[in-house]
């Protein structure tokens, strides 16, 4: 029979060994936006959008000024995010994502290392053969669907054919949000789903998780709750009365504002989930040993063929939006906190781009890193690597049209140079992104040796890899 003591000294052995070990290993957050813009954010300028609980994470944190999403659409860009590598390197070249279990995403990495996984909301990675979440390395998921989007942001949150204000199509049942039952009248997604996550942090505070929230807003359909909507109608004209649409391109118009009243709703609850998501974290005492990652998966909707007063948002001083090789379409917010590691209140110009967050989090929680599989993200915060992160060659590739008007293209970025390929015609653009975030300047007449020497390293790339649309 062992002694009352021994058990005692055992019990208390076993106790301390158990919160070393959740100690040194830190909790992830993950929080994806879908299709927030650059400038959507008061933290990066914006007067119109009021999001003060993203302010203040970036506060608590540091802001990338020159982040980049691994794809201009949706499905490939969070592709790139989970696999850690250039979306066209996993198959991924369409709106729709599509991710083998050949890939070892973000979330097994974790998992293999002792964590709990947690995914809710948008996956768009595929829903069959095997590439749903549950055979994706997560333990947990809450409210997916078989789309890109959402069919409501209100229960039962059933598509209910409308992606504009008063424009009617057809009924696509693939945007159902499965497995949200026990809602009432009036209850929002962005809500909903908030409240299954803060269950999740508060069901595992014991041990370490990691949460994929990746949300459905601020994509269409452009819904909002009306007491939003009603506080942002007038504010939008206080700010800037020129016209919402401009013509940009022949191919395009673009909003020039930011006025949407039903999208600036749509915003305040993505911050106001961010808010709840902080304030449970330091309810609970996990505010300093939680990393916090928010980006978005590319840029702001703003650009269609024909143009639409309702269309979302603008990206200016960014060119152009969502779909498109400028800067609007591929420049995103990033902020990431996490108090043991990361300086508050911080800015970076560094380069950076989505597929970086793999690698990037896994040395951040002091885990192994997986070469062979996050083939091109590098460490963000790693000193060594700093210099690399502004010098080396990043590559995108849509060779589809979209309802943005964009055209088959490619591009890449080297330093502080970015070239875009008209794939159909051939024709080139360069503008130092740097100098030029607007792009105003195209320099390939004046840069004609640099131009060449970076067409011919985009299509190499490309000619390398033999992308497939998948």
């Amino acid at each position: 029979m062992i002694a009352p003591r021994k058990i005692i000294i055992s019990f208390l052995f076993l106790v301390f060994i158990f919160c070393q070990v959740r100690a040194d290993k830190p909790n992830v957050i993950f929080i994806l936006a879908d299709d927030l813009g650059w400038m959507d954010l008061g933290c990066y300028g914006s007067k119109y959008y009021e999001t003060p609980a993203l302010d203040q994470l970036a506060k608590e944190g540091i802001l990338f000024t020159a982040a980049y999403a691994p794809h201009p659409v949706c499905g490939p860009s969070r592709a790139g995010i989970m696999a850690g590598k250039m979306p066209v390197k996993t198959g991924n070249v369409g709106v729709t994502g599509s991710l083998s279990t050949h890939e070892k995403t973000m979330a097994e990495a974790f998992k293999e290392n002792g964590y709990t996984t947690y995914f809710t909301g948008k996956w768009h990675l595929g829903m069959t053969e095997g590439r749903h979440p549950a055979n994706q390395g997560f333990d947990e998921i809450v409210g997916v669907n078989y789309a890109g989007q959402p069919g409501s942001y209100f229960y039962p949150y059933e598509d209910i054919g409308q992606d504009w204000i008063g424009g009617k199509r057809r009924v696509i049942i693939e945007r159902d949000v499965l497995g949200l039952s026990g809602g009432k009248e009036g209850e929002f997604l962005t809500d909903r789903l908030t409240d299954e996550a803060i269950d999740f942090i508060q069901n595992n505070r014991e041990k370490p998780f990691f949460m994929y929230f990746s949300h459905y807003a601020v994509h269409t359909p452009l819904q909002g709750k009306e007491e939003y909507i009603k506080h942002y109608e007038p504010k939008g004209n206080e700010l800037d009365t020129r016209d919402v649409l401009e013509k940009i391109d022949d191919r395009a118009y673009s909003r020039i504002r930011q006025s949407n009243p039903v999208y600036a709703a749509n915003v305040q609850s993505l911050d106001e989930s961010v808010g709840k998501i902080m304030n449970t974290l330091r309810q609970l005492g996990l505010e300093e040993n939680t990393i916090i990652v928010f980006t978005s998966d590319n840029g702001g909707f703003s650009t269609t063929k024909g143009g639409t007063p309702q269309m979302p948002t603008s990206n200016l001083p960014l060119r152009f939006g969502k779909g498109w090789m400028y800067e609007g379409g591929i420049r995103v917010p990033a902020i990431v906190k996490y108090p043991k590691k990361v300086e508050s209140g911080t800015k970076s110009d560094q380069v950076i781009c989505g597929y970086d967050f793999y690698p990037t989090l896994l040395s951040l929680a002091g885990l192994p890193l997986l070469p062979n599989q996050h083939v091109d993200g590098v460490n963000v915060f790693n000193p060594k690597e700093n210099s690399k992160l502004n010098k080396r060659e990043m590559y995108w590739y849509y060779p589809l049209k979209h309802v943005s008007g964009h055209t088959p293209s490619a591009a890449m970025r080297q330093g502080d140079y970015k070239l875009i390929l008209d794939l159909d015609t051939e024709e080139v653009k360069l503008y130092n992104v740097k100098k030029d975030i607007s792009e105003d300047k195209e320099l390939s007449v004046e840069n004609k040796e640099l131009t060449l020497s970076m067409k011919n390293r985009l299509v190499s790339f490309l000619n390398k890899n033999k992308p497939v649309q998948n």
